[in-house]
C-alpha cells in the first residue's frame, strides 16, 4: 500500500510539472509575440515593447525564464565560500528586432541583480509568489485573493454536496 502511494504521488508530481510547463510555454509565447505597432487601436511603441520584455523577463531564455518562474531560483551568481561560480554562464540576450533574429547582447547570470532593479522577482509559484492580482483587486498579492475566496468557496461545495444527496 505504501508502494502503490509513493508510485501516485511520483506520477502526480510529474503531471503537475508538465501542467506547468504547458501553462507557462502558453502564457510565454503570447507575451513574447509583442511587436512594436501592430492592428490594434492602440499603437504601441519600442520603448513600451522593452519595459514589457523587461517586466517578464522575456530576454532570459526558455528555461531560464521557466526556472525562476516555477523555483524563484536562480537569482544570481551561485557563491560558494566567498566564490562565484557560473557568473559568465550566459542566460539570454537582448533580441533584436531583424530577420532572421539575432542577439545584440548576451545577459549572463552576474548581470541578472542589475537586469532591471525596479523590477522584483518573483520567489516562485512553488513558494506561493503567483504575483500581483490584475482583476478585481488590481495591486494585491493574488494569493491574498485566493485565499479570501476560499473559504466561501469550500462553504458553497460542501452545501451544494450535501443538498445534491
Amino acid at each position: 500500500m505504501v508502494a502503490y502511494l509513493i508510485r501516485r504521488i511520483f506520477q502526480m508530481v510529474i503531471v503537475l510539472f508538465f501542467v506547468a510547463l504547458a501553462t507557462y510555454l502558453l502564457l510565454s509565447l503570447t507575451a513574447t509575440n509583442i511587436m512594436p505597432g501592430g492592428e490594434s487601436q492602440r499603437k504601441i511603441t519600442a520603448q513600451e515593447v522593452a519595459l514589457i520584455r523587461a517586466k517578464y523577463e522575456l530576454d532570459f531564455y526558455f528555461p531560464f525564464r521557466f526556472s525562476r518562474w516555477l523555483t524563484g531560483l536562480p537569482d544570481g551568481p551561485i557563491t560558494i565560500g566567498g566564490r562565484s561560480l557560473f557568473q559568465d554562464v550566459p542566460v539570454g540576450c537582448y533580441m533584436v528586432r531583424a530577420q532572421p533574429p539575432s542577439c545584440d547582447q548576451y545577459l549572463y547570470l552576474k548581470d541578472i541583480p542589475q537586469y532591471h532593479p525596479a523590477i522584483k522577482s518573483s520567489k516562485g509559484i512553488i513558494r506561493g509568489d503567483f504575483g500581483l492580482s490584475g482583476g478585481i483587486s488590481k495591486g494585491r498579492p493574488a494569493w491574498e485573493v485566493i485565499k479570501s475566496r476560499l473559504r466561501p468557496t469550500l462553504e458553497l461545495s460542501i452545501l451544494s454536496l450535501i443538498f445534491s444527496l
